[in-house]
């Protein structure tokens, strides 16, 4: 399961720095880039 770290406001909407993976296996794979969160935008 994803883990949201952090959310900020961008120029382009709501972004966030995301884990995949971190509840389930205890190993970190953060994505290289912020990812949109255009669900949270509503």
């Amino acid at each position: 399961m994803p883990y949201l770290l952090q959310t900020f406001q961008s120029k382009v909407g709501l972004r966030g720095l995301v884990v995949d993976q971190a509840i389930h296996c205890g190993v970190c794979r953060p994505k290289p880039e912020p990812v949109r969160l255009e669900f949270l935008e509503d």
